[in-house]
């Protein structure tokens, strides 16, 4: 199991979350989103612009995005990940909550 925002380390907090699909890309969310420590302290001080920004980052170079194409900028992929991101804060159904790592 790994980060839902950054694609690294394991993640220890599960944030509930409604399902959803961003129009336009091949992408959304069913369900809770796991986090780091890293990404969850960047959701709780509502940083999202450094929340997007690790995210393109790390994810993009652990090659988890494999529904962009392999020549797209990367402020191409922050600004989906700001999409993104907006939607998972506009649909969260509550605290984040201790993940249990299976």
């Amino acid at each position: 199991m790994l980060c839902d925002f950054c694609s690294s380390s394991l993640p220890v907090f599960a944030y509930p979350c409604r399902s959803f699909y961003l129009d336009g890309v091949p992408v959304g969310s069913e369900g809770a989103w796991a986090a780091c420590e890293t990404c969850a302290r960047l959701i709780d001080t509502d940083n999202r612009e450094q929340l997007a920004e690790r995210s393109a980052t790390l994810a993009n170079r652990s090659l988890s995005l494999g529904y962009l194409p392999l020549d797209i900028r990367h402020e191409e992929i922050v600004a989906i990940m700001q999409r993104l991101h907006e939607k998972f804060f506009a649909l969260r159904t509550g605290e984040k909550r201790p993940c249990a790592l299976n």
